[in-house]
């Protein structure tokens, strides 16, 4: 290669590196007024040690999800822009005041509770109760969202976040979702309306979109504006797989018992025991190290006993002698 051709090629590679890095100033520049545009945002979750099995079936999250619809219409001063069912908790993204977020959560727990009681399941919800968590600033708000969008997929290795369907999680930056064929409620027969919001008063879920008797939340979810927290696609499903230390914090935070499935657990720990020891895989670690890191695993990342023994291959009974209150 030339002299000449040789500077014209490094002048090139150097304006795509300054468009890059002025391309990346300007989208996340954007994201920060996307954020400031509005104010006070929240996590809402529930407890999840200690509380029964609420949402045992199809059917009773297909009630979940159009309960999540009907709060969202009779509350329109907040804004939902994501959130998840989980068989004995739920996690929410939203924005409004804060009074008013303790009333949509009432308002979504006192209608539950009547479903379960119509349904003859008399259990006790007393350990059902909201916590409102303040997001103070753009990169918790990414967090939170990432957090809550990957709870199905974590808890049930057979979803990945684009498919679980008892949330929001599916629909954004995912255009297919678009194209799921729909019914406008207001096109079913009444006995039909009335069979999946469980009640007379039908009106609430006017104007949605429902799928095989499921409201869809990009009928009363603020995906576009979600998504516009992050700089695009790329950025988003890169949070999705990576940022572990991150949910750690989170799972502390609000009590979780676990936020990472088996591969990923993996590829933490590896990457871990790779810094820390050079060694890159953590079950030729020596026997003093693998107590180390299976401290780190149970205190930090919130392993099971058993994924311990798989990823360290460890005795199990020496790890329940550790953690005996593991399950």
């Amino acid at each position: 290669m030339s002299h000449h051709m040789l500077c014209h090629f490094n002048y090139c590679l150097l304006m795509q590196t300054e468009n890059s890095g002025k391309l990346f100033y300007d989208k996340e520049k954007l994201c920060l007024y996307n954020f400031s545009t509005v104010q006070d945002y929240w996590h809402l979750c529930t407890p999840v040690m200690n509380v029964p099995i609420i949402f045992t079936c199809r059917e009773d999250f297909e009630y979940g999800m159009c309960l999540m619809a009907m709060c969202v219409h009779l509350f329109q001063d907040i804004s939902v822009y994501t959130f998840v069912l989980m068989n004995t908790h739920i996690h929410v993204i939203l924005s409004g005041d804060e009074n008013r977020c303790r009333e949509f959560f009432e308002m979504f727990s006192r209608k539950l509770r009547r479903y379960l009681s119509e349904c003859g399941r008399s259990i006790d919800m007393s350990g059902f109760v909201p916590r409102l968590i303040p997001i103070k600033d753009l990169q918790m708000l990414r967090n939170e969202i990432i957090y809550v969008n990957r709870n199905g997929y974590v808890a049930n290795s057979n979803y990945s976040p684009y498919s679980y369907p008892w949330g929001a999680g599916m629909y954004i930056f995912n255009p297919l979702a678009e194209k799921l064929p729909y019914m406008n409620f207001e096109r079913l027969t009444v006995r039909k309306r009335r069979e999946i919001c469980r009640t007379k008063v039908i009106d609430v879920c006017h104007g949605m979109k429902v799928h095989e008797n499921i409201i869809l939340p990009t009928s009363f979810c603020k995906i576009r504006e979600a998504e516009n927290m992050f700089r695009d696609a790329a950025h988003y499903f890169s949070s999705l797989t990576r940022n572990h230390e991150a949910f750690s914090e989170i799972a502390k935070r609000i009590g979780d018992t676990s936020f990472l499935p088996d591969s990923e657990m993996y590829q933490a720990v590896a990457s871990i025991c790779n810094k820390k020891y050079g060694i890159r895989k953590p079950s030729l670690l020596t026997p003093a190290a693998k107590m180390e890191t299976a401290r780190m695993m149970h205190y930090e990342y919130h392993a099971s006993n058993r994924q311990i023994r798989s990823i360290l291959n460890m005795d199990m009974a020496a790890i329940d002698e550790m953690f005996p209150s593991s399950q």
